[in-house]
């Protein structure tokens, strides 16, 4: 023994120089050669050894060299710091053999550490929490939910029993109970749970590398639970703030990533951008490759999830191999009855349905089988699974199977200790297949689930932040109304007759459309109660819709831009804290929320407040089919429109209006048979057989519909003598105005008009060559006359943006004469005599004005009543924006309308207005006596039609300016009596 200890001193200052210059397999071998191995120095040398290798990536070799590092520690005693070595030993074993998905390895070494850390230590020692929460996070990922469970409450337990809080161990525990909570599907749980360690977290030094990859772990499970709730742009958010943080604490290439990537390939896939989601998880991929390997099981969880882009890609054969390979994959690295298994042979089976329903069939059972294991633990897999099968079996039109499974879908996808689900698209999804094979038999049961789900969907609404995710939301239920709808369609004769089905019937009309308005002017309303100062409901209402604009911006714009990405997020984070900022100033996030107690439409409420001869036509239009419901004082009808013979004449005829000089050069007879083929084919599809009956039309389209003015129908079949100027042009015989759904007519209809209306009547004067500025000669006739006959005010020179925004709001009756565009791809707006960005005033600029005081707004511009088309909403114009603003009433125009007949219509408009008309009258009169005085070749429906007027039908105290013009005369010529009658009494003798 004597000489042996000089000799292990010689041996160290020997390695000294080795172990500075981490040469360990060196050490390690000289260490053999001496018998020494299972020393300090050699258990010193493992460890080292073992961390540089997994720095460089090499996970399976560190986990070997670990493994050896526990075998040294086992010779040696455990006292002092050698304690804690060996249990940190076991640790990281334990860590990499999970990281390489060896889970029942990762559980040997996970509990050796457990039990050597409570041996050696004591129960309340840091490296016991880290030992426990260390298998409850192999529990987690091995999908042990009840080993994840037990061991992070016993960690969490032993956090806040201490004496002193270990803020980094307990933020990471919450985020680990808050992933518990969201894999049960109590999401809003789990996402206060992560929010609770977020904050904990930005207390923390921000440029310490530990805690930025604890604030990119919490964003990342934000971003999934967001994702799970259909909020994409959230989403999006915070994936990009997690792979900001990554990137700058590991580089581009580390084990994180994998799961990041993916994930954000997982939000395009769904966002339905499968190009993108490909761009994403290829780069998953070959990060998975490099540090895992391709027979790990997060390997195939990337090659499952990027097939499923293949097959949206319509590449059915990268896409079944993807699967297989992923099959493979996880049935040797796990087992054949793991969960992940029966995820992959649920998409294969998916793919083969389309042409082989045996060989799907039994993937799908085997799948269920596995599940089935735990049906507790599985059920929101089960809810994907039987939602899968039935739209699989939807494409063979198996009813059975598909009502089967979706019940169970819904069944597993409902919470178990709460009312709702936990996904509510799944569900919308569900029940749009389940109506449309169930009999009204299988109708009843289920009734009032259908009606809790209405008012699930509003509770969404209602809670989403995000506007992006509200049209997500919106686009989803759209389908299931049209289904609904449908099936009581189906059943009407015995549906119809109880009057709660036709207040459902009328509630998915309503909801159907315009939710987003309803909730804008719902905001108004509380800005009203209140009692702001004008300054500060304007300041509100300017946050809020800049909020949604810049997110808007944000969500649509391109990631791989990374300076204009980076600067619209920017700006959006800064829109988004500065309209936090003001509700918080204002009380508005205490105030009621009207929406909350949402309510079934009452029919017969709606009919008491229609008048004696009025009619209202409520449109519903999607792919899945097309309805009207006819609505009187006396009558509740709906019909099916044939949707095959319904979009060719409408596409024809608002083409034409578009072309319109490409519609003039056809030869006059050839131009008034297709306008006639066209009209006559569309009144008859779309309005009723009674409409004989009503004077007053209100109408609620839909969809394509939203382009066509009803006034060109025809109420009867035209005669053989008849031309454009005879036509039976509804407008003949009905007054008509527009709607964007029964609630929104209703707060406009609580609008009192002003008794002496303030006019503003406007139009720029274009003084620089483009295109788009072209000098619009009737817009200055229009103005002009405005002045001339009525008080008003003009603003000379034309005001900027800003000033016309400050100004609009002043007064009550505000004329704008000027150019509009409605862009597929962008805002409509308005076009200002300026140049560049001030020359634009866009649709969410006037969303975010405050003009619930005004009587009414005309835009006599181009195209104010187009823009982009958005599901589950409408057409997003500047008459919508104006609608948002909580204007009452709006005229818009739906194409580029002729100059001479503009100005000849808004002048009688204005006429029959100062008689005292109702506005839907006085725009009736004015296009009556338009076709009464023009000449044949001018009634075409593109010279008069164009003009519409949106909201309530309220007369105006519309007055002329005072004419003193005949006093004058009457008062000269008395004057010249007078003098005369003198003169000649002068001359009298």
């Amino acid at each position: 023994m004597s000489y042996k200890l000089p000799l292990l001193f010689a041996l160290f200052f020997w390695s000294l120089p080795q172990l500075l210059l981490g040469q360990e397999k060196e050490r390690i071998d000289s260490l053999k050669r001496l018998g020494q191995e299972e020393s300090v120095l050699g258990a010193l040398s493992y460890s080292q050894w073992a961390k540089k290798v997994f720095r460089s990536k090499n996970y399976s070799e560190a986990l070997q060299l670990f493994e050896e590092e526990i075998r040294c520690r086992t010779h040696l005693l455990d006292t002092g710091e050698l304690a804690t070595l060996k249990v940190r030993a076991y640790y990281n074993a334990s860590l990499m053999a999970r990281v390489l998905g060896k889970y029942e390895l990762a559980q040997k070494h996970g509990f050796a550490c457990l039990n050597s850390s409570k041996k050696l230590l004591g129960d309340k020692d840091v490296e016991t929490l880290d030992a426990y929460r260390l298998i409850a996070d192999i529990g987690y990922y091995s999908q042990a939910y009840e080993l994840e469970q037990n061991y992070s409450d016993t960690a969490l337990w032993l956090c806040e029993s201490a004496e002193t809080l270990d803020s980094s161990r307990y933020s990471s525990l919450l985020v680990l109970q808050a992933a518990r909570e969201i894999k049960k599907g109590f999401y809003l749980e789990g996402e206060q749970l992560l929010k609770k360690a977020l904050a904990i977290e930005q207390q923390r030094p921000k440029d310490n590398p530990k805690v930025q990859k604890s604030l990119a772990k919490i964003y990342n499970d934000l971003a999934v639970v967001s994702d799970y709730q259909d909020r994409f742009g959230a989403a999006l958010s915070f994936y990009n703030k997690a792979l900001a943080l990554r990137k700058s604490t590991g580089g581009e290439e580390q084990l994180s990533l994998i799961w990041l990537y993916d994930n954000m390939g997982v939000l395009y896939h769904r966002m339905d951008r499968p190009l993108d989601a490909l761009e994403y998880q290829h780069q998953a991929l070959d990060i998975a490759k490099k540090l895992i390997g391709e027979d790990h099981p997060r390997y195939a969880l990337v090659l499952q999830h990027s097939a499923v882009s293949f097959e949206k890609l319509k590449q059915y054969g990268q896409a079944e191999k993807r699967l297989k390979k992923a099959i493979q994959i996880y049935t040797q690295s796990l087992d054949a009855e793991h969960p992940k298994v029966s995820s992959a042979k649920m998409r294969l089976a998916k793919f083969k349905s389309k042409q082989d329903w045996k060989s799907a069939l039994r993937l799908f059972q085997e799948a269920e089988a596995i599940l089935l294991q735990n049906p507790e633990r599985n059920a929101p897999a089960l809810a994907d699974l039987y939602f899968e099968w039935a739209d699989a079996a939807n494409k063979h039109e198996l009813g059975p199977v598909i009502l089967e499974k979706t019940t169970l879908a819904l069944a597993k996808n409902r919470f178990q200790t709460k009312d709702g689900y936990r996904e509510p698209r799944l569900a919308l999804r569900c029940w749009a297949l389940w109506l449309q094979y169930a009999s009204s038999k299988d109708f009843g049961p289920k009734k009032q689930d259908l009606f809790a789900l209405q008012s699930d969907i509003h509770r969404q609404l209602e809670r989403s932040a995000s506007q992006s995710d509200k049209q997500q939301l919106l686009s989803t239920a759209k389908h299931f109304y049209g289904a609904y709808i449908d099936h009581i369609y189906r059943y009407k004769g015995q549906y119809l007759q109880e009057e709660e089905m036709c207040n459902q019937l009328l509630a998915l009309f309503e909801t159907s459309k315009s939710v987003l308005l309803k909730h804008s002017l719902a905001l108004h309303q509380k800005l009203a109660s209140l009692k702001l100062t004008a300054e500060q409901e304007k300041a509100c209402l300017q946050a809020q819709k800049q909020a949604i604009y810049y997110e808007e911006l944000w969500t649509q714009a391109d990631p791989q831009d990374k300076k204009e990405f980076n600067r619209l997020k920017k700006q959006y984070e800064q829109a988004k804290a500065k309209w936090l900022a003001l509700k918080t100033e204002v009380g508005l996030d205490k105030a009621k929320q009207n929406t909350s107690s949402w309510q079934l439409p009452l029919v017969k409420e709606l009919q008491n407040k229609l008048a004696q001869k009025e009619l209202l036509l409520h449109y519903f239009s999607n792919q899945d089919g097309h309805f009207r419901l006819s609505i009187s004082q006396n009558s509740f009808e709906l019909e099916q429109i044939n949707d095959l013979l319904l979009e060719g004449p409408i596409i024809r005829l608002i083409n034409s209006f578009y072309n319109s000089e490409a519609l003039f050069e056809l030869d006059s007879r050839i131009r008034y048979q297709r306008f006639l083929a066209d009209a006559e084919l569309l009144s008859k599809l779309l309005l009723p057989k009674n409409l004989e009956q009503f004077e007053q039309l209100s109408i609620v389209s839909d969809g394509l519909l939203e382009y066509l003015p009803f006034e060109l129908l025809l109420s009867k079949k035209a005669g053989p003598k008849d031309n454009f100027k005879t036509l039976p042009y509804l407008v003949k015989t009905k007054s008509i105005r527009y709607v964007y759904n029964w609630e929104v007519l209703q707060k406009q209809e609580q609008h009192i008009p002003q008794k002496h209306p303030k006019m503003l009547a406007l139009a720029p004067i274009y003084n620089w060559e483009s295109p788009m500025h072209k000098p619009l000669a009737g817009a200055q006739e229009e103005v002009a006359w405005l002045h001339k006959r009525y008080p008003s005010k003009n603003i000379a020179p034309f005001p900027n943006k800003q000033e016309l925004l400050a100004n609009i709001g002043s007064y009550q009756l505000v004329h704008l004469a000027m150019h509009a565009l409605a862009p597929d791809s962008s805002d409509a707006f308005l076009l200002l005599p300026q140049k560049g960005q001030e020359g634009r005033l866009d649709s969410k600029e006037l969303a975010a004005l405050s003009l619930e005081n005004q009587d009414l707004l005309v835009l006599s511009a181009c195209q104010t009543a187009l823009g982009k088309q958005s599901s589950g909403e409408g057409v997003m114009s500047l008459g919508r924006a104006l609608a948002h603003s909580a204007a009452p009433s709006a005229m818009v125009t739906l194409w580029s309308w002729n100059d001479e007949s503009a100005v000849y219509l808004m002048r009688r408009f204005y006429i029959h207005l100062e008689q005292g008309s109702p506005k839907d009258i006085a725009l009736q009169a004015a296009k009556l006596d338009y076709l009464n005085n023009a000449k044949e070749m001018h009634c075409h429906p593109f010279f008069w039609a164009a003009a519409i007027l949106y909201g309530n039908r309220q007369p105006l105290a519309l007055q002329p300016k005072p004419n003193y013009i005949p006093y004058y005369w009457g008062g000269a010529g008395l004057a010249a009596f007078l003098i005369l009658a003198l003169a000649l009494w002068r001359r009298k003798p």
